[in-house]
């Protein structure tokens, strides 16, 4: 990315935001042509040609103040750049705006009182260092504050204020869980610690921004509707697994009553048919004893005309006949 940065980017300019786009356009495109995967990244890939940006005119800076007077300076243009940019920075740098942004930042940095350990290997680098492999899940915040603010040799704090900072991370991390909240991302933890600054992260070096209140706000209302939400699915799934165990026992009851109910009729049926049958069999029967009981006066009548009435007539019994 240096290397595309110092063959595009001017030096004409005060800043990168002066850059004119159609030279962050051609960086962008240069960079997509050699790398695969940043497809989606442009912002972030600004977001680190803007630091880079910065860092190459701070060393052109340097050189600037190796000699007393603008003479000499014009004289001894660095080989990297053109003498036309080493013209126009030699301008800025002399000019009164340039001095004055140059004392702020110097005094801001005299006021910075939590140092690390780290030396030159930045706090992003030592926070990818301490990510699990597989999971890619940061470490614990107290863990990697130890490891960037921390001495390996007497376990001393290199300030007062990293002292004081740990401090803070503690109490913050007992108290949300003791009120049960979820637990606090690393952004989180040093934004409270700190504070949030336009554009830098205390804590975390260039590259990661701080979360704004707005953010914070938004953040934590997100995290309590996901909890409700959470909570109702939890309700949901109880309701219904106790539906689900009512409609099992009503369905149950249901069966058991239409079976009882076919049995009850089943058995109405049988009686019905057996009463039918009785009475069929008893109407049979008295037809038998009424065709018996006409045959038999009509035998009766003949016998009557031929040999006179008997002394004592009474039919025959059907069940002996």
């Amino acid at each position: 990315m240096g290397v595309v940065l110092r063959q595009y980017a001017p030096l004409n300019v005060n800043k990168w935001a002066e850059v004119p786009m159609h030279y962050k356009d051609k960086m962008w495109a240069d960079l997509m042509e050699k790398y695969d995967g940043l497809a989606g990244f442009r912002d972030e890939v600004m977001y680190n040609f803007n630091h880079m940006y910065r860092d190459w005119r701070h060393r052109k800076h340097l050189h600037y103040n190796q000699f007393l007077t603008d003479e000499d300076r014009l004289k001894n243009c660095p080989d990297d750049i053109t003498e036309l940019d080493w013209a126009c920075l030699v301008e800025y740098f002399g000019s009164e705006s340039f001095k004055r942004m140059s004392a702020r930042n110097k005094a801001n940095r005299a006021k910075q009182s939590a140092s690390s350990i780290c030396g030159r290997k930045s706090f992003a680098s030592v926070l990818y260092d301490m990510r699990d492999p597989i999971t890619e899940v940061d470490p614990d915040l107290t863990e990697y504050w130890k490891a960037t603010h921390q001495r390996r040799t007497d376990n001393t704090w290199c300030s007062d204020t990293a002292k004081n900072a740990m401090k803070q991370f503690e109490d913050v991390r007992n108290s949300q869980e003791e009120l049960g909240d979820p637990p606090l991302s690393t952004e989180e933890h040093l934004t409270k610690a700190f504070g949030a600054r336009s554009g830098y992260l205390r804590g975390l070096g260039c590259g990661p921004k701080p979360l704004s209140s707005k953010n914070l706000e938004a953040k934590a209302s997100k995290e309590a509707i996901e909890r409700q939400i959470e909570e109702l699915k939890n309700e949901l799934k109880q309701s219904r697994g106790g539906n689900e165990e009512r409609e099992a026992r009503l369905q149950k009851e249901k069966d058991e009553r239409e079976e009882r109910f076919k049995k009850e009729i089943e058995e109405i049926k049988a009686h019905f048919s057996k009463d039918e049958r009785e009475e069929r069999f008893k109407k049979q029967i008295e037809d038998i004893k009424a065709h018996f009981k006409a045959e038999f006066n009509e035998q009766l009548k003949i016998i009557v005309q031929l040999y006179g009435a008997p002394t004592t007539s009474s039919p025959p019994s059907t069940q002996n006949h």
